[in-house]
């Protein structure tokens, strides 16, 4: 991703935020605008409603990213986007931070439903967007889609 200024940095959360808040409930939290590193916190319940006769969430998304500043203006350095599904106990996430004690590495998170949630879920991935995980992640919400680690490779 490319750096962005302050303002694109602002204009790039307030659209998450707008395109977010169409689901469910929002919790938005931008810490360290005026610091040399940014964290921006974005949790979503889904349905996410309130009140004595509300149906119970059935999707927990909580996307987190670290932004560095530069002389560009806003860097992105790491990342954890996830998916997790309060019902089946399923999990998905796009992670960039070190792993293993190693390098920092893009790598995916993903537990099946049934399965145990441990260190045993890394696997190989490549660099994503937070638009390109979101749109991932509605898509197994309103399809209904069964989350599945078919297919990957575990990085240990």
């Amino acid at each position: 991703m490319r750096p962005l200024s302050a303002r694109a940095f602002n204009q790039r959360r307030d659209d998450l935020y707008a395109r977010l808040n169409r689901l469910g409930r929002v919790i938005l939290d931008d810490r360290g605008g005026a610091e040399e590193i940014r964290n921006l916190e974005i949790k979503v319940f889904i349905p996410g409603q309130e009140g004595f006769l509300s149906f119970p969430d059935e999707v927990f998304l909580h996307y987190q990213e670290w932004w560095q500043q530069s002389s560009l203006g806003w860097i992105l350095v790491r990342y954890d986007y996830d998916f997790f599904h309060l019902i089946d106990n399923s999990r998905r996430g796009y992670h960039l931070h070190q792993l293993g004690g190693i390098e920092i590495i893009p790598h995916l998170h993903c537990v099946p439903p049934g399965a145990i949630d441990d260190d045993d879920t890394h696997y190989e991935y490549y660099e994503v967007d937070l638009f390109e995980a979101h749109e991932e992640f509605e898509r197994y919400y309103t399809e209904g889609t069964r989350l599945n680690c078919r297919g990957l490779r575990k990085i240990f």
